[in-house]
């Protein structure tokens, strides 16, 4: 994989006073956020709290949003071509990996679904798993441990090459040092110049990484009587 070559740091995301709102009320914001290229960043809030729905907005696939949100240099309302470069490796309930594929079933699933040439995206994954310490084998997904079932998500977002990553809870069925484990092999992304975003309840790396934080849901509750 290539190096992108150092430089001043460039704003990969940039969100201003970006706010989701339904019929039933507030789901997130207002957000303020810079990502530079090539970084980790948590996304950090309580159950409720529009962790998901911020995470599918980062990357164009959510209507809806007021505010500023630019990718890329692209503004939301050019969603497809951010999508085009934004990829999303998992949203809980909404986007996984099929528990009942094998893994090398879902990297040609993934293949097939990012128009990625089949042999391409297997030495492509190849690769992938060195960067992420992640071995690949035969085994069903539902067989895999949370720890390994999180990296191939992660590297099957990544089969077409993206600019940015979006991972739903990261302290889903993993202990600290795990999701530790997790964000140093998410940093390997980072050094290829690939931004991830990471959310959880939690930040288990004690300041380590930038953080868009979320508040509790209540508190909109609260502020809107």
């Amino acid at each position: 994989m290539a190096h992108h070559p150092s430089g001043p740091p460039r704003t990969l995301v940039l969100a201003e006073q970006l706010t989701l709102r339904t019929s039933r009320g507030m789901v997130f914001g207002p957000v303020d956020a810079e990502l530079t290229a090539g970084s980790v960043v948590l996304l950090v809030g309580p159950s409720g709290s529009g962790r998901s729905a911020l995470l599918l907005a980062l990357t164009g696939r959510m209507a809806g949003l007021e505010g500023t949100l630019v990718v890329d240099h692209q503004h939301l309302d050019r969603s497809r071509t951010v999508r085009s470069i934004a990829s999303v490796a998992r949203i809980t309930g909404l986007v996984e990996i099929e528990e009942q594929l094998t893994v090398p079933e879902c990297i040609t699933e993934r293949c097939l679904m990012d128009g990625v040439p089949t042999a391409q995206g297997a030495d492509r994954m190849a690769l992938l798993a060195g960067r992420l310490g992640l071995h690949l084998t035969d085994d069903l997904v539902v067989d895999l441990p949370a720890l390994d079932r999180t990296l191939l998500a992660v590297g099957l977002a990544c089969i077409r090459p993206p600019e940015l990553v979006v991972l739903d809870d990261l302290d889903l069925g993993l202990r600290r040092e795990e999701q530790l484990h997790v964000l140093r092999r998410l940093e390997r992304l980072a050094e290829d110049g690939v931004t991830v975003v990471a959310s959880c309840l939690e930040d288990p790396s004690a300041g380590r990484y930038p953080i868009i934080e979320l508040p509790d849901p209540a508190a909109h509750t609260a502020g809107a009587r």
